[in-house]
């Protein structure tokens, strides 16, 4: 079971310590990480972890009897995490092709790297599957993508392909070293797919937001998601007035 007493241990192993320039912070709770599979519901499943570490998460992933598979990119856990039993890839998830490790109906569960937060999902946004994935980001962030207004990018993109959901917070007591925010877990149920032209599309209007749509005259935060979906879907060129 994870705790801080493990988690010390296994950083004594490798005489190392966290990366702030790799966002790194812990998780030393068990009870967390054992509700985090819970909300995930994975049992059975293809699971796909990226930043494992030092196998908080992916202690429990096993133990709900899934099939992890984990993207790594900090070298010195590969002595720990190689005695587990997950298919582990070691790289930089950002420029591994991650649909090679998915498949449809597979999960991400990950406590994601703050400062790349955003653009892991949106890669795993961008993938040819349905997904669930549950993730650990920055609560501003995940109150944004769940609850906030549909006036920016990400925000759209995550609401025209599915569901999203704020589960719960996650103290900072919760990780070692302690972050200087509170985090959340994000729930995405992916059930749409576009094309990377037509996420492009979706970014050109709320770059230029202000801006009102040809033949709608209407700016694309005041479209609802099902318009803003059948628009990009449908899309091939640019259509701002």
């Amino acid at each position: 079971m994870i705790s801080p007493t493990l988690i010390h241990s296994r950083l004594a192993e490798i005489e190392g310590s966290a990366k702030r320039s790799l966002s790194q912070n812990f998780l030393i709770d068990g009870n967390t990480a054992r509700k985090i599979v819970n909300s995930a519901q994975v049992s059975g499943k293809k699971v796909l972890e990226i930043g494992p570490g030092l196998g908080s998460l992916t202690e429990s992933l096993l133990a709900a009897d899934a099939d992890v598979t984990a993207v790594e990119c900090d070298r010195r856990f590969a002595p720990i995490l190689e005695r587990l039993p997950i298919n582990l890839i070691m790289g930089d998830a950002l420029k591994i092709d991650l649909s090679a490790h998915l498949e449809e109906g597979a999960s991400v569960v990950a406590n994601l790297p703050y400062h790349i937060s955003s653009k892991l999902i949106e890669k795993l946004l961008l993938t040819p599957y349905r997904l669930t994935i549950t993730v650990m980001i920055q609560k501003e962030l995940a109150q944004r993508f769940a609850n906030g207004p549909c006036d920016r990018y990400m925000t759209a993109l995550i609401r025209c392909l599915g569901e999203c959901s704020l589960l719960f917070d996650v103290s900072s007591s919760c990780f070692f070293p302690r972050p200087s925010v509170t985090s959340s877990i994000l729930q995405i149920k992916k059930e749409r797919t576009v094309t990377q032209e037509q996420a492009k599309e979706l970014r050109e209007l709320f770059m230029h937001k202000r801006k009102k749509i040809k033949g709608m005259d209407r700016r694309p935060q005041e479209l609802s998601i099902e318009e803003l979906y059948w628009f990009i879907s449908r899309s091939k060129s640019s259509n701002l007035g």
